[in-house]
Formats: structure tokens, C-alpha cells, sequence
């Protein structure tokens, strides 16, 4: 099997076709990703990746929204000038 050169800006990646072929999860096996695994919920980023790219998007701009009212109310209620 031969490697496939692929110059990407600055940075030069070999793509070997065997590391294509495996599969993208190999996280059983480092006991970093199984330490932080444990704490995240799986649930919530599978109902996120359920909804459309258009879904998301109006959800992170609907929680932009929200959060620059808080620091706007809060900046406004210590008496400096909002963000």
C-alpha cells in the first residue's frame, strides 16, 4: 500500500490508507478519554446532533443572545458600561 502526500497550508499530513480503513473510535483503549467518558453526557450530544445544521444554529444564537443580556445587566447593575 502506497502513502498519499496531501500539502494542507503550511502543515504536510501522510495519509496511510490502513489508518483509513480503522475504525474512528479507539477510545476504549486510552485511559485518558475513559477518565473524562465518564462525565459527559452522551445523551445531550445525541439529541444535539439529531436536530438540523439550521436548528443548531438558532440555538447558539438564541444562547448568544441570552448570555450578552446577562453581562449587559450585570455590567449595567455594578455601574460600568456593558460589553
Amino acid at each position: 500500500m502506497s502513502d498519499r502526500d496531501e500539502t494542507l497550508g503550511n502543515a504536510h499530513v501522510i495519509l496511510h490508507r490502513r489508518e483509513l480503513a480503522e475504525p474512528a473510535f479507539k477510545d476504549d483503549t486510552d485511559p485518558l478519554i475513559a477518565l473524562f467518558k465518564k462525565d459527559v453526557d452522551r445523551t445531550l450530544l445525541v439529541q444535539n446532533l439529531r436536530r438540523t445544521f439550521d436548528q443548531r444554529a438558532r440555538r447558539m444564537s438564541e444562547f448568544i443572545r441570552a448570555r450578552q443580556v446577562l453581562r449587559n445587566a450585570r455590567a449595567g447593575s455594578a455601574g460600568a458600561e456593558p460589553r
